[in-house]
């Protein structure tokens, strides 16, 4: 079998990864510490509830980023800046220079007019 990738090409080979018998020793299951529908830190029996202000940057960068995941800076980065800033900082704290938390409007309407440059 020919490598897929460059990375398959250099990839050391994974022979100490397996062995010739397989170990068939039980071992005790340990539950999830955080339940897999439940977001980390809300209390147990609760599951996320998005706000309007998250379901709308949501809903902008699920139209923003339609048919572009597969190509590098296909994306406004000002756009991708809100969207990434905005949802590490729980949605709470404003963009760096602006006041308060914006809506996505005016950001999904200069996104959609960005073109990449093309360099190559």
């Amino acid at each position: 079998m020919q490598p897929l990738t460059q990375f398959d090409l250099v990839a050391s080979p994974m022979f100490d990864a397996f062995q010739n018998t397989p170990d068939l020793t039980p071992y005790d299951h340990v539950p999830a510490a955080i339940p897999l529908d439940h977001g980390p830190g809300l209390p147990a029996g609760k599951t996320a509830a998005y706000t309007s202000l998250e379901k709308a940057w949501l809903h902008a960068t699920a139209e923003v980023m339609k048919g572009k995941y597969d190509k590098a800076d296909a994306v406004d980065p000002d756009f991708l800046n809100h969207v990434i800033w905005y949802s590490t900082t729980d949605w709470k704290r404003p963009y760096p220079g602006e006041s308060k938390v914006l809506m996505p409007g005016r950001f999904v309407r200069t996104a959609k007019e960005y073109h990449e440059d093309d360099d190559d």
